[in-house]
């Protein structure tokens, strides 16, 4: 089987020339195209990356400047309102005026913390924990000792103690 001799045609040489040369210049035009998009890509690539550098660096600040501005609020927060909770054991018969007493009692000498710093009170947990549970609470000739449970520390104190017989 041959080919037939089509290229010595002038017409199909015309044709084949055509396509040749349209190819090139279609190649050439898309060549174009495609920079000039890309070019267009990577400059909004670049500018969004730098923006991103800048959200970065200043969500740095505003982090940096948070946590300066909550340590110093933390150092300047105070002790504000004292809460008990008191858990009683279900051995003992207390009444709740005896339970209020008790409560009266330890908030009596738990009124000194009131318009302390937290760091300050924070320090010296330990301290405030012993205090606690050493103190004997006398009631109705009876003696109570608590035992801390709970202890959080902000604005309110809060304090969860169990209560039982010394």
């Amino acid at each position: 089987m041959r080919i037939p001799p089509f290229y010595r045609i002038p017409s199909w040489q015309r044709f084949l020339g055509g396509m040749a040369l349209g190819g090139v210049i279609s190649w050439m035009i898309f060549l174009y195209m495609f920079g000039t998009i890309q070019e267009k890509q990577a400059s909004i690539i670049e500018e969004q990356t730098s923006k991103i550098e800048n959200l970065n660096n200043s969500l740095k600040y505003w982090q940096e400047e948070y946590q300066k501005v909550n340590e110093e609020l933390g150092k300047e927060l105070t002790v504000e309102e004292i809460q008990i909770k008191l858990i009683r054991n279900r051995k003992l018969d207390l009444s709740l005026l005896q339970e209020q007493k008790i409560i009266s009692l330890l908030e009596e000498d738990l009124n000194v913390l009131k318009a302390k710093k937290l760091g300050t009170i924070y320090d010296s947990k330990d301290l405030l924990k012993k205090a606690i549970e050493t103190k004997v609470f006398q009631v109705d000739n009876k003696k109570y000792k608590l035992h801390l449970d709970e202890l959080f520390l902000y604005t309110t104190l809060y304090i969860e103690v169990t209560i039982d017989l010394a």
